[in-house]
């Protein structure tokens, strides 16, 4: 009976980082996406999201697409979404 041992802080670092560039375009290019508020940083092959996005649906969404970028173990979302008052419009 195998068993795989969890991934170690040293297996981890030897991975190459996310490429924060390439994922910042990739939801740059999502004509349903507001990303210009967003700011990525990255621990260990997790990418942080900072910010503000204008819609709760934008959260999920950006968190899928960062998770299915090469060399991404996770997504972890700081995000506040801030939604504009229609009545000052």
């Amino acid at each position: 009976m195998s068993s795989i041992p969890p991934e170690s802080s040293l297996d981890a670092a030897s991975k190459p980082p996310p490429d924060l560039a390439a994922i910042m375009a990739t939801l740059a290019s999502r004509l349903d996406l507001d990303v210009t508020q967003l700011v990525l940083s990255e621990d260990q092959g997790r990418v942080i999201v900072t910010g503000t996005l204008p819609l709760r649906r934008m959260v999920h969404q950006v968190q899928t697409l960062i998770e299915t970028q090469p060399d991404v173990r996770a997504a972890e979302m700081r995000v506040d979404v801030v939604t504009q008052d229609f009545a000052e419009a």
